[in-house]
């Protein structure tokens, strides 16, 4: 056998992320990655934005950002991380979202660079308060107009103020059976807001006798507790217009005009207010002063 002269390590180069991002959609329950166009840049210099692309996991990646240079090029160990977290080594990003394939509502929020792990949105009173344990995360609300997966519920409304009857953009909306938060949405531009989440438990057996006094699947139906929230001028944007997510979810709730309605299995529930004996396109809701 012929004896090796002991390995020698001549040169060792390695590579830190600034910023790692993973979009969650609560729809799917999964990570998204496909479709999403990821920019970041400084809240002083709006117009010089940097790419953000997902690695093999589906984590979008910052890297190349001003002054980090150092960083990247660090070792990435507990020293490391001790010396960039520091307060006075770190700045703000602005990360804007958008989804080319029209799934999500586009949105932005703002994070400290650079950051160890995973980023994990969590905004100050959000109105889903997540279970544990989970991913970090970043999360993803529907556009209106999103295709509803087979066999899911879906909510519509479309949320306007009292008195002035104008839309209420970027409005929460959130749906709940007994106690139970079903679902949570934000309202696009002009007040619409979409709901999309799994049926809650079917009530009786389905699969019984027609005398044993069961419901058919067909004709289950479940009432929805709803809560909004809306302020006027409380929602701020990124240099770029795109409204600050926790600015969104932060909004004090509001009183709706249709606080309670009746969900049919395999059919879109379009919420409606009542004025005179006959439903409105809208829901009123009168926001916090």
């Amino acid at each position: 056998m012929t004896n090796r002269p002991p390995f020698q390590i001549l040169e060792r180069s390695t590579s830190v992320t600034t910023l790692g991002l993973r979009f969650w959609d609560e729809v799917t329950g999964s990570a998204v990655a496909d479709g999403l166009r990821v920019i970041a840049y400084r809240p002083s210099v709006p117009e010089r934005t940097f790419a953000a692309f997902p690695n093999h996991i589906g984590v979008f990646v910052v890297n190349g950002l001003p002054n980090l240079r150092d960083f990247e090029n660090g070792s990435g160990d507990t020293d490391f991380w001790a010396y960039w977290e520091q307060g006075a080594h770190q700045y703000s990003l602005v990360v804007e979202v958008a989804d080319e394939w029209g799934r999500f509502l586009p949105f932005a929020f703002e994070a400290k660079v650079p950051h160890k792990s995973v980023y994990d949105l969590n905004c100050v009173n959000p109105i889903v308060s997540p279970p544990e344990p989970r991913l970090p995360r970043v999360p993803l609300y529907s556009a209106p107009a999103r295709s509803v997966p087979s066999g899911m519920a879906a909510l519509y409304a479309t949320l306007y103020t009292q008195p002035n009857g104008q839309p209420a953009p970027f409005a929460w909306l959130e749906a709940r059976h007994d106690g139970v938060l079903l679902a949570s949405g934000i309202a696009d531009e002009q007040g619409r807001v979409l709901l999309t989440f799994a049926y809650p438990e079917i009530t009786d057996s389905v699969f019984g006798s027609p005398l044993s006094g069961s419901v058919p699947l067909l004709k289950q139906t479940w009432v929805l507790d709803l809560r909004a929230g809306y302020a006027s001028g409380v929602v701020s944007f990124s240099g770029n217009g795109k409204p600050l997510l926790c600015s969104v979810l932060n909004q004090p709730k509001g009183l709706l005009d249709v606080s309670s309605v009746t969900l049919s299995y395999g059919r879109p529930l379009i919420v409606r207010s009542v004025a005179a004996g006959k439903p409105l396109p809208v829901v009123w809701i009168a926001p916090t002063p």
